[in-house]
């Protein structure tokens, strides 16, 4: 193993005010948008829901939009799919879908115990998941 060069010297983190985000959003084929913004409104299962700074970090599935609004109160409106939201330190990474599957949600699929039932039986069948052996054989005690 080669020591460790102490010389090497740290770039300097790159700070992103308090008062701004970092937005960036890629799809496969483009980078979308990459600057700073006020705020971000965009919508989830649960809803429609706003980023602003000093977010705490968090990531979720989005769909149908994404608001940019600047600070010069000029809107950007993205329609989507779907795609990927993480916040971390004022700084939103969005990675647009179309990703297959993203829009079923688990309240979709079950509807009543019935079909509950029936999906976790599906997913341990296509799993091949096995129960773990719960008992426990007692071990001689040392003398």
């Amino acid at each position: 193993m080669e020591p460790k060069n102490n010389n090497e010297k740290k770039l300097p983190a790159q700070s992103i005010p308090s008062n701004k985000l970092q937005v960036t959003i890629i799809s496969a084929d483009e980078n979308v948008f990459d600057g700073s913004i006020k705020t971000l409104t965009s919508v989830n299962k649960d809803g429609e829901f706003d980023i602003l700074p000093l977010h705490t970090n968090f990531i979720t599935l989005i769909k149908d939009k994404i608001t940019l609004y600047k600070e010069s109160k000029e809107k950007k409106e993205l329609t989507i799919t779907n795609g990927v939201l993480k916040v971390a330190e004022n700084k939103v990474d969005i990675i647009l879908g179309p990703f297959v599957g993203a829009d079923i949600l688990p309240e979709k699929l079950i509807n009543n115990k019935e079909e509950k039932t029936g999906i976790i039986t599906l997913l341990k069948e296509r799993l091949n998941f096995q129960k773990p052996n719960n008992s426990l054989e007692k071990q001689p005690a040392d003398a």
